[in-house]
């Protein structure tokens, strides 16, 4: 979504992004980097050097043990034209853990299409170098071909809606 805006400038009338986290989520986070424990500086304690995200890590993986399934809802809606006619064209994702290789819905929607990607660099699919936009840059049909083998799977649905009768 930090290009999106930029790449669809005067074709967009709006864009809007929320990620639903669990409540407070956003003030732990402040104050964890406020307090500099997510830093990777060793800092001397009792004798000794630590990096502080080294302590942050293990404190959080002993503290905040994983209770319950989780899951990833990913909803895009488009409204426009297409040839004069009204369309909404909604694409949706529901992704859920997974048992049988313990990888959460959130580790599969992240790290999955970060793998694909730095594949295709690998690869020379994508030869560009430097900051890109992914939505101009990614060859879209070879990265879903992909999730799909890794077992992601979008449902998309295009509906025409005639104006005249609303």
């Amino acid at each position: 979504t930090s290009t999106l805006p930029f790449t669809y400038e005067n074709r967009l009338d709006n864009l809007d992004y929320k990620t639903i986290r669990y409540p407070g989520h956003c003030n732990y986070i402040k104050l964890l980097k406020f307090l500099d424990l997510t830093s990777s500086e060793p800092i001397k304690i009792n004798g000794n050097f630590i990096k502080p995200r080294d302590l942050l890590e293990k404190l959080l993986e002993s503290k905040l043990k994983k209770s319950g399934f989780d899951a990833v809802l990913l909803r895009i809606t488009i409204d426009g034209f297409i040839n004069n006619k009204f369309h909404t064209l909604l694409i949706e994702l529901i992704e859920f853990e997974d048992e049988s290789t313990n990888l959460t819905a959130m580790m599969k929607t992240t790290a999955f299409p970060a793998s694909i990607i730095m594949q295709m660099l690998l690869n020379n699919i994508i030869t560009k170098k430097g900051v890109l936009r992914q939505e101009l840059e990614i060859p879209h049909d070879i990265f879903f071909d992909e999730l799909k083998k890794r077992n992601i799977h979008f449902k998309i649905n295009l509906k025409e809606t005639d104006l005249n009768k609303e």
